[in-house]
């Protein structure tokens, strides 16, 4: 039962009560599993492609992804039932307890289903632009 604040009671109390419950009972494992799922996420997509994420910076259930519009590749991803937030280049991805392998694997599998599809796209862009300078159509 939560007790409430009592007057004179420093705000700190307030503050520190939920980190010593935090330690004291925390599902260490379960914490442990998102960290090695992210890194698992981290790496395959630094597999798919280099300069989409910093392996340095992946050290807890976080992993930061880089391209160049984030906000069509979390809509994509959303369509696919993956839910990622992003803002400008970043795509953030956090696991959690109900995040699983199959999840990390679906996670991957659409995200270079969608970085393929952009490719093709530009590459397609690139050459239709080209002809049209030389005269083509």
């Amino acid at each position: 039962m939560v007790r409430p604040h009592q007057p004179g009671e420093s705000n700190f109390s307030l503050i520190a009560a939920p980190a010593i419950v935090a330690l004291e009972n925390a599902p260490y494992a379960l914490h442990r599993r998102d960290h090695a799922l992210a890194r698992r996420l981290a790496c395959s997509l630094v597999g798919l492609d280099d300069s989409l994420v910093d392996l340095g910076t992946v050290q807890t259930n976080i992993v930061n992804c880089f391209v160049d519009d984030a906000a069509a590749v979390v809509r994509a991803l959303g369509e696919r039932g993956i839910l990622t937030l992003g803002k400008g280049r970043k795509i953030r991805s956090v696991t959690h307890a109900h995040v699983d392998d199959e999840s990390v694997r679906a996670a991957i599998e659409a995200m270079a289903a969608i970085l393929h599809r952009d490719r093709s796209a530009s590459r397609c862009s690139s050459a239709r632009a080209s002809m049209a300078t030389e005269g083509g159509t």
